[in-house]
């Protein structure tokens, strides 16, 4: 039950050295800082300056960092995803970074890049113009004429344009058959067009024109340019090529940038700090000679801050633990076993500072119910080898890490659940030659229950899990009322309870003739009698009328319902341990029904097993997580969890690119 302790720390000092002060516990590390402004008692703040922090300065050259960055980035080559994944930032010393930002030009670099990207945009748009010149004059490289001849004379009228190809043929014989004297020329086809020269007397115009509107007809004008086609495609093709030497000389200059691109990303993580630091001030109290800090730190790391701090003589310092009224920050601390069920807790909420931290309550529960809603050893393996080498050869921060590290887990307790259970990737051992049969007597060997040939076992045995968890919830609300002296809701609210669900569970079982005996009999009946009496009289307590006590307990005792709808909420884990067995069968008969096709067979085989089963995987394994994360969050925790805690955000060096260590 690992929420941490916190203290509050209280800084007074000159100004002369609040930056250095503020680097000190940046680099620590340990200190949240808090508004002093608005926790500072009213007489005091009467004595403080309204100081506004500038950080214009920083977030431009940020703006300008982010800028050479991503541009820079254009001329990598490109990462797989693999080897993307292995690759970790990059390990520098403060001292180092202090250098770079003193001996990296920002401004000449920043207006390189801006250049190169002016002189890439203009090149890249000639060249789209020069390409579309071409795809212009291409269809008429055939036309051996000098454009600036084409063009209507005293006695003749020249049209271009285009026809759809489909029908051409009625066209050009519609036009020598209307329009005497005409010629024709085809020069190509292009994307269903025919691209056509049409030359005729300026006599047969009229004609001309009523059938050129008649088949769509799209003229086509040349204009500014001299030379026959062909003429002028090899001078655009020249251009073209010209352009594309450029492209390719600003491509080895912007290569020649990548050296610039570690110390701009140490750069952007080291101007980050610093408007982050910036920003952490204008939090800070000030006077006109003194500042004053307030913040909070947890009471384990009290020591090394108060060391960080000694060597500052200008300072006077205060930690003390927090007064009733104040709400500290929260963070939580597990085993290693544990902390990665955290995950699971955060996704629901922080408990607040004075509540325990539910995540080792859950953690076994989570282990076996994931691992009871997946049922497949095969699946369990695939997925802890998964995850092992996933944090054993790739680079994750915290929160996959976590993931990746809960899911190695959960496959652990998969394939313990799935040796129980007879799944091994379904049942696809018992499709293995005769010769391999000892496998499948290992497996039955190891079976205790099959839900698939005895599924009501399987559901009793849920919703025996049901049972346990939720009074288990209710047991640990009642330690809460103990650890808050609370004693008559921990006696008389909370004990009736954790008596008469196995009291009533009890009777079910005497009732039903499976429980024999008188003393069987005598303790479900007085147990259930005596807890819900109690529950009945003393639920209301607050209530001086008799009417509204017993109203009350009335009431509370028909929670009964609520607390045996949240225990049939666990016959999920059947559904989902059903449902993973199942398509498993499903997909290895599908498969070995193709064995015996001539050639195909045995792919087709495989193809079927390999993504099968990796669909099967995938979608189980997202509703084993989501299904084991609700019985936690609605069963579970809605018995005693409160939550609504502040995560712990300390003032420390933040990252986006390299990883900054002081030595």
């Amino acid at each position: 039950m690992a929420v941490n302790k916190f203290k509050k720390i209280e800084v007074l000092g000159f100004q002369s050295i609040q930056e250095e002060v503020l680097n000190t516990l940046q680099k620590l590390g340990k200190v949240q800082i808090v508004n002093t402004q608005e926790n500072l008692p009213p007489t005091t703040t009467e004595l403080m300056e309204q100081r506004e922090i500038d950080t214009k300065e920083v977030d431009i050259k940020l703006q300008q960092i982010s800028y050479i960055i991503n541009f820079i980035k254009k001329f990598e080559k490109k990462q797989g995803f693999i080897e993307s994944l292995r690759q970790a930032p990059e390990i520098i010393t403060f001292e180092k970074l202090n250098k770079i930002a003193e001996c990296f030009d920002l401004s000449a670099t920043y207006h390189q890049c801006q250049e190169l990207e002016s002189q890439f945009n203009t090149v890249h748009s000639e060249e789209t113009k020069v390409q579309t010149e071409i795809k212009f004059w291409q269809p008429w490289s055939s036309l051996g004429i000098n454009i600036k001849d084409l063009k209507d004379t005293t006695y003749c009228t020249i049209v271009a344009g285009t026809v759809e190809a489909e029908i051409e043929e009625a066209f050009v014989q519609q036009m020598e058959e209307a329009v005497p004297e005409i010629d024709i020329n085809v020069t190509s086809h292009q994307k269903n067009l025919s691209y056509v020269l049409l030359i005729c007397l300026n006599t047969n115009k009229e004609k001309l024109w009523d059938i050129l509107k008649h088949h769509e007809f799209q003229e086509i004008k040349f204009q500014g340019k001299e030379g026959t086609p062909e003429e002028i495609l090899t001078h655009l093709k020249s251009r073209l090529q010209s352009l594309k030497n450029q492209a390719t000389t600003l491509q080895q200059k912007g290569q020649g940038l990548l050296t610039k691109k570690e110390q701009g990303q140490a750069l952007y993580d080291h101007y980050s700090n610093l408007q982050h630091k910036k920003k952490i001030s204008s939090h800070l109290g000030y006077t006109r000679q003194t500042f004053s800090m307030l913040g909070w730190l947890r009471a384990k790391d009290e020591k090394r801050v108060q060391d960080g701090l000694r060597k500052f003589t200008e300072i006077d310092i205060a930690i003390k633990d927090p007064e009733n009224d104040e709400t500290p920050p929260v963070a939580i601390t597990n085993s290693k076993i544990v902390s990665p069920f955290e995950l699971v807790t955060k996704l629901y909420g922080l408990p607040h500072y004075k509540e325990l931290d539910p995540t080792p309550l859950l953690a076994p529960f989570f282990f076996l119910f994931f691992g009871v809603c997946l049922t497949d050893a095969g699946y369990g393996i695939i997925l802890s080898l998964g995850c092992f080498l996933s944090l054993h050869y790739f680079y994750l921060k915290e929160g996959p890490k976590k993931l990746m590290q809960l899911l190695f887990l959960c496959g652990i307790s998969t394939f313990f659940c799935g040796v129980f259970t007879g799944s091994w990737f379904g049942d696809i051992i018992n499709y293995l030659p005769s010769s391999m049969g000892f496998l499948k007597n290992i497996k039955n060997s190891l079976i205790l229950l099959d839900p698939i040939k005895d599924p009501i076992t399987f559901l009793i045995f849920a919703l025996i899990l049901g049972f346990i968890q939720v009074w288990f919830g209710v047991f640990v609300q009642m330690y809460k009322d103990l650890q808050a002296k609370e004693m008559q809701d921990a006696f008389l609210s909370r004990l009736p309870w954790l008596v008469l669900l196995p009291g009533i569970i009890l009777l079910m079982l005497v009732k039903g003739n499976i429980l024999h005996g008188a003393l069987w009999a005598g303790v479900a009946k007085w147990s259930s009698l005596l807890s819900s009496g109690t529950l009945l009289l003393f639920e209301g307590r607050s209530h001086k009328n008799i009417f509204g006590r017993l109203g009350t307990g009335m009431l509370a005792l028909y929670g009964i319902v609520g607390y045996y709808a949240d225990m049939l909420s666990y016959c999920r884990l059947l559904a989902l341990g059903l449902a993973t067995a199942v398509i498993a069968n499903v997909v290895n008969q599908m498969a070995f029904l193709t064995v015996k096709i001539p050639y195909v067979g045995i792919p087709a085989m495989a193809a079927i097993l390999i993504g099968g089963h990796i669909f099967n995987l995938a979608i189980n394994l997202l509703g084993s997580f989501v299904h084991t994360s609700r019985l936690q969050f609605i069963e579970f925790f809605t018995k005693f969890f409160e939550g609504g805690g502040k995560a712990f955000n300390p003032f420390a060096i933040q990252t986006k690119y390299v990883h900054i260590e002081e030595k």
